[in-house]
Order: C-alpha cells, then structure tokens, then sequence
C-alpha cells in the first residue's frame, strides 16, 4: 500500500491542484486503486477545500508526530503492524 503526504503550497505546485490530477487520473485508469493523499498545511484553509479536491486526510503544522503516527496507522494498517 502507498500514501502520499503532500504540501499545499510549493513553489510552482499546490497540492490541491496535484490531488485533482491524481484522481482524475484514477478515474481515467478504474483498476487502479485509490492513493490516500494528506495534506500537510500551516493554513486552516485545506480543511474546507478537503471534500472538493479529494483529500483523505489533513495534518497542520506544526508536524506533530502522534498525529502522523494516527495518520499511517488509519490508511497503512500494515505499518501498524510493523512497529
């Protein structure tokens, strides 16, 4: 299984955008399965963009890493079970 972690903002990319195209493309391409994508934002905002863009998830900066460990353990249960 993957994830995909991704900034919202990059120079020259946003990561909503991104999200966008990548489920575009997993619409385009069904038997492939869904990538869970979380964003990693300092701005509330994402929150209210999360359903339209096709987020799975958020985590706000700072990084907290029980948050990040909550995170993998809900979308990558193999992960879970490595520790």
């Amino acid at each position: 299984n993957l994830i995909s972690v991704i900034e919202r903002f990059v120079a020259n990319v946003d990561g909503l955008e991104a999200t966008k195209k990548i489920r575009q493309w997993e619409t385009d391409h069904q038997n492939s399965p869904r990538l869970p994508i979380i964003a990693l934002t300092a701005s509330n905002e994402v929150d209210e963009q999360q359903n339209i863009t096709g987020l799975d998830g958020l985590i706000l900066k700072p990084l907290a890493l029980d948050k990040l460990r909550s995170t993998l353990d809900k979308y990558l249960p193999q992960w879970k079970d490595a520790k």
